[in-house]
């Protein structure tokens, strides 16, 4: 049966129709049983293509199951090479940048996913599909590739006298090497091994242990890819909207598969249930777990941690035994919701609470999961600041807690209280799913984005694989609707599912994990040892017996090998760019401007397909007086995570959380700033998932902005609040370098901003929460008061010119006066915040800040909560003037017209009496006056860097203020064209280029026209000097590419948002007019760089102009950075980094430092 209609819809599908060379095998449904998707499978390759319709750009995720053999990290090696090294890798990292395509890929477990979207039309979508599917199945890259790629010794030059030394290098391997550094390595490691055995594909590294990695050859690599990346063991999810046919499309693949498929591959129609069923997401043919003897084994290690202080970390595995449906998981997940997730979690009232804990056992986070993999072991996790706690009496003493939590829900009694209070907590989070889900179908998929839900599509249909029948709803609504009828029955249904879980009658296995500082030095140790041997080896090799011989020799032979890849280079040649490029980030948003009451601004977005809503208010923070700024950390939480008064009705936090849940799809209020206009706003944003749930949403936005719980009964609430960020901030150094490095630099930057770094830097932040923990803290009477004043005055003169360890030692003994008992609590919290604080202060300040500390506590014990109460309550009313707020909503324009009454009626509590007057604050460089403490003399710094002991590896980011955002001079607009020579991703590019030679991770240059900088990134460098010295060596040779105007032109229209999120769209598109960056003044600004990309001798100019333009940020190329204004020279990393640095710039510049700054000179001194 073949369908030729060109109505042709997913409704019409019939199960086994063939359809363009494929087989339909399911149809999907949303949440109102409409088709809004189906699979197919080709019958000539076995292909899975999961085809939805949304209405977006066309986008497309491609899935290839790759388990892992071993610890070698094939899967990630892969993931690296094949779209972007040798010349059809190449070829496809230049047509995506022609093609003003965007991609992303991430290596999971047991798959690796590479996904894209292009907004340059369909024929650009199935260019780009053809061409990297091609590239994922004929790769044509060499072994030296491979190996300067995974792991390889490279040559380091010593600036000064020019010795040679060696160096691992490897972009795989350095970053794994930043990945294994982390303490979750050491923690579930050891437990995943408990669970499956020493080698198994469900807990072998995916992404390769460096110490496997260093033993891996091209060989491995060329054997993994050729049996792994066949057609049947991979596929594809496509989105299409409304203007691309589902024939059509599967047409254009289906052409696309045959001419990919290997030459000579054994035919295999793919046509009947037998052959069917050997393909899908989940089907792996697995070993069974070889689990470890006896069940509840305990193990204890220890990970690289800078100080003694950090925190300690506890795991508990159950065996992966079980096996069950997706109505089962579900049920188990949202088990795992109510008993261990989230702030109304039984764990987290029993551990964590402070108003409802059995005791303190310094435990600050606690969650469990169940693993979606073979076996579907069962895990919970805790994080405590309390290392001393990690022993293996307190871990099995844990586990007996925990287990006894559980056997408190199985023995919940039919009909109870308790058994009502925990349902209804499930009740809420199997709502809320269920909207989640809805919304997730009424919105892009977001593929080709580095941040954003890609993968849940993945998972989505891959659970979908255990579900029989043709129709399947991707919501689930058949597994929702069967546990709301066991939800309605009263009964504890639980116990049978607890019992099948085994969480009672199975003992887990645990693991616990504290830090030791002298595991970092071993590792340096160890690596010298390594560096060493290879030397030996290439004296062996070479015949020589000299080390700078060998040495020499090796690199000889190294810089060969280099220009032989050099020279592949050459013969790269780019495609032509698009003919109709967009001329603004988002010419397919319908939005407009409307005015409210107190001429506040309304700008709204209309997605007439959109079921959902989206409502915000913005409103500008520099109001706020500089004295007051250290309340404006916490303000996002006071609004939303405290709980509030509704109709005269306290509600709260656990209660407002379960309304929420089922009233609306959610209500958020976070800070919103653009660092180049210096707008730095309050968002209050709310989610409807109907247009029923808007009014809902409106009143809990104004509920948020009137009543938050600020009462002297909620302070335990907000304390824990308090708690529990400081501890995440805390933990933000040893997360990935990508998601922070940022922040700091930033803050370095726009350290004239008090209000900035009050919202913006997580250093900041720590030290204005510790603040507001004692400002909220209630000390009791006049003698209780003045026995804190007493400890604290001890303290500080006990310790005064201790060093730092005589200061933990002083801290860990019991004070030698009396501490009266309804202190006692509060002492140990003081003598925790303390330890925790030491280790953001170097040598030199231990003894000023120590002094600081103490009376800085002792001060803000003095102020009364009721009076920081008081201050939270004027800082939210003063920022609800009209003149300080704007709105956007983003709907359908039917639902933004049924509501439009009830919006106007909101916007009339901004005061339009009084104007608002902007606070101008004091123009200090506030980070650098506390640096000024450990310099002598006067000094302008050009260079500085926050230490990080966490890493080897170091980070680069420095940036130049070049031009104004968007300058339409003919000067400015040839610089931005000049600037982006070397930016992208083709392979003549500094990213491609350093990539390569294994000296960076995320790298290169790129200039923003929306801010006028021009900025320089390399993190997980193996040694910064080297990464900057590889980078100018890159410049200064001649591009070996044609069409180079081509391609700087299409760079400068790479930015897009038309395949984001609607909501994201609508609220950017608010976020630009505020900033006066309308549509008009992109169009312009792109609109010259089109009247002059065919200028006659165009290239010359804009290669000449590049030491005027990178030598802003590239130390070494054109002038000393020190001449440059604007300038923001920044890194990250260990103190043989800073070293190596130094060396370098002496070496291309002069001598010169680059001043070390600390988490302490971040802080916002009173």
């Amino acid at each position: 049966m073949t369908a030729t209609s060109n109505e042709l819809n997913f409704e019409n599908l019939g199960q086994n129709q063939n359809l363009a060379g494929f087989k339909t095998l399911n149809l999907y449904t949303d949440g109102s049983d409409r088709a809004m998707g189906a699979r197919f499978v080709s019958i000539k390759t076995g292909y899975i293509v999961d085809l939805v319709r949304i209405q977006s750009v066309p986008q497309g995720f491609f899935w290839v199951k790759t388990p892992p053999k071993w610890d070698k990290g094939e899967p990630h090696t892969c993931e690296h090479l094949l779209l972007g090294k040798g010349s059809v890798g190449k070829a496809v990292a230049a047509l995506e940048e022609m093609s003003l395509g965007n991609s992303s890929a991430y290596t999971a477990q047991l798959m690796t996913a590479y996904h894209f979207n292009t907004t340059a039309g369909e024929d650009a979508f199935y260019k780009l599909f053809h061409a990297k599917l091609n590239a994922l199945m004929h790769p044509d890259f060499t072994d030296e590739e491979v190996r300067r790629e995974v792991c390889h010794v490279g040559v380091t030059v010593n600036p000064e006298d020019g010795s040679l030394s060696l160096e691992e290098k490897g972009t795989v391997y350095t970053e794994m090497v930043s990945g294994y550094e982390k303490h979750w390595n050491f923690l579930w490691d050891p437990l995943s091994k408990m669970q499956y055995g020493d080698n198994h594909p469900v807990i072998n590294s995916s992404g390769g242990d460096p110490k496997a990695i260093r033993e891996m050859v091209p060989e491995d690599m060329w054997s993994f890819h050729g049996e792994f990346h066949q057609l049947e063991n991979m596929g594809a999810i496509v989105s299409i909207p409304d203007e691309i046919g589902i024939e059509q499309c599967l047409d254009q693949l289906d052409k696309i598969l045959t001419s990919v498929q290997n030459p000579g591959k054994e035919t295999i129609t793919y046509d009947n249930p037998e052959s069917i069923n050997k393909l899908g997401m989940s089907k792996y043919d697995f070993p069974e777990p070889k689990m470890a003897e006896p069940s509840g084994l305990i193990k204890t290690a220890e990970y690289p941690g800078e100080s003694t202080q950090g925190p300690g970390y506890i795991a508990y595995g159950w065996r992966p035994e079980l096996d069950y449906g997706l109505e089962e998981e579900l049920a188990l997940n949202l088990f795992l919701g109510s008993f261990s997730n989230g702030e109304s979690s039984n764990l987290y009232d029993y551990f964590i609470n402070s108003q409802t804990r059995e005791a303190d056992l310094g435990i600050t986070s606690v969650g469990g999961s169940a693993s979606r993999d073979m076996g579907h072991p069962i895990t919970f996790s805790f994080d405590l600041n309390n290392n001393a706690y990690v022993t293996e009496e307190n871990i099995g003493n844990l586990r007996e807690k925990l287990i006894g939590q559980i056997k408190e829900v199985y023995d919940y009694a039919d009909g109870s209280d308790e058994l009502q209070h925990f349902n209804n907590e499930v009740q809420s989070l199997l709502e809320n799913r269920k909207k989640r889900f809805t919304l997730i179908l009424d919105s892009p998929p977001m593929f080709g984005f580095r941040r954003g839900r890609a993968g849940a599509w993945f998972f989505r249909f891959k659970q979908l694989e255990k579900v029989d029948g043709f129709r399947k709803s991707v919501v689930g609504m058949d597994c929702i609707a069967s546990l709301e009828k066991q939800l309605e029955t009263g009964n504890n249904f639980w116990r049978e599912y607890i019992d099948g879980w085994k969480l009672l009658t199975v003992e887990p296995y645990a693991v616990g994990v504290t830090p030791n500082p002298e595991l970092i030095e071993k590792s340096k140790l160890e690596k010298e040892i390594r560096l060493a041997g290879y030397v030996d080896e290439f004296k062996l090799q070479y015949g020589v017996e000299e080390d700078a011989k060998a040495i020499a020799l090796y690199k000889e032979e190294f810089d060969q090998n280099t220009k032989a890849l050099e020279e592949q280079e050459k013969q790269g040649e780019l495609p032509k760019f698009i003919d109709n490029p967009p001329m603004s980030y988002d010419e397919q948003l319908n939005y407009e401007v409307l005015e409210l009451q107190g001429e506040i601004p309304f700008v709204v977005s209309s997605f007439d397909h959109m079921s959902s809503s989206t409502i915000g208010v913005a409103m500008g923070m520099n109001v706020v007086e500089e004295s007051d700024l250290v309340y404006v950390t916490l303000l996002p939480a006071i609004m939303s995570r405290i709980g509030v008064i509704k109709d005269s009705e306290v509600i709260e936090f656990e209660e407002m959380q379960t309304r929420l849940r089922r009233e609306v799809l959610g209500v958020q209020v976070y800070v919103d700033a653009n660092m180049s206009t210096g707008r730095i706003e309050l968002v209050v944003r709310g989610l409807a998932n109907n247009r029923e749930e808007i009014p809902n949403v409106i009143g809990w936005m104004e509920t948020f902005l009137s009543d938050p719980l600020l009462t002297q009964e909620n302070l335990p609430r907000m304390l824990d609040i308090i708690d529990q960020y400081l501890v995440g901030l805390r933990q933000t150094m040893k997360r990935g370098e990508e998601s922070w490095v940022d922040d700091p630099t930033n803050a370095y930057r726009l350290q004239k901003n008090p209000l900035y770094l009050s919202t913006s830097s997580f250093l900041t932040k720590v030290h204005n929460l510790q603040r507001l923990r004692w400002m909220l803290t209630e000390t009791g009477n006049r003698k209780a008061r003045n026995n804190l004043e007493d400890f604290l005055d001890h303290l500080e003169e006990s310790g005064a010119g201790k060093s730092r360890e005589e200061l933990i030692s002083l801290l860990d003994s019991q004070p030698d006066m009396e501490i009266r008992e309804e202190n006692e609590a509060i002492v140990k919290r003081i003598v925790r915040e303390l330890k925790s604080t030491l280790p953001e202060i170097p040598d030199e300040n231990l003894s000023t800040d120590w002094e600081y500390l103490c009376e800085e506590i002792e001060e803000d014990l003095e102020v009364k909560p009721e009076k920081a109460l008081k201050s939270f309550k004027r800082i939210i009313e003063l920022l609800q003037k009209a003149d300080n707020a704007r709105m956007f909503m983003i709907s359908s324009s039917d639902d933004r017209e049924a509501s439009l009454a009830d919006i106007k009626k909101f916007s009339e509590r901004f005061s339009s009496k009084k104007s608002s007057k902007r606070v101008k604050y004091s123009d200090n460089s506030r980070i650098t006056e506390q640096l000024e403490s450990r310099v002598e003399g006067d000094f302008t710094p050009t260079y500085v860097g926050l230490v990080n002991e966490n890493t080897r590896n170091g980070v680069l980011l420095l940036s130049n203020q070049y031009t104004n955002p968007f300058d339409e001079s003919r000067e400015a607009i040839l610089d931005a064209l000049a600037s982006r020579l070397y930016s992208g991703y083709a392979g003549h590019g500094v990213f491609m280029q350093t990539w390569a030679s294994g000296l960076a991770y995320s790298n290169g240059i790129r200039f923003r026209d929306g801010s006028g900088r021009i900025r320089y990134y390399a993190e997980r460098c193996p040694d910064i000097a080297e990464t900057m010295r590889f980078v100018v060596g890159v410049i200064q040779k001649e591009i070996p590419v044609p069409a180079m105007t081509e391609y700087v032109t299409a760079l400068c229209f790479g930015h897009s948002r038309s395949s984001d999120r609607y909501e994201t769209r609508g609220e950017a598109m608010a976020s630009d007019l505020a900033d006066g960056f309308t549509p008009e003044v992109i169009s312009n600004y792109r609109q010259k760089i089109l009247d002059i990309k065919d200028t006659e001798g165009l290239y010359e100019e804009l290669k000449s102009r590049l030491p005027g333009i990178y030598g802003r940020v590239l130390v070494g190329y054109g002038d000393n950075l020190a001449e440059h204004e604007g300038g923001n020279n920044f890194m990250i990393g260990p103190e043989e980094q800073f070293e190596s640095w130094e060396n370098y710039i002496s070496s291309v510049e002069f001598p010169q430092p680059v001043y070390r700054l600390y988490p302490r000179d971040y802080w916002l001194r009173r």
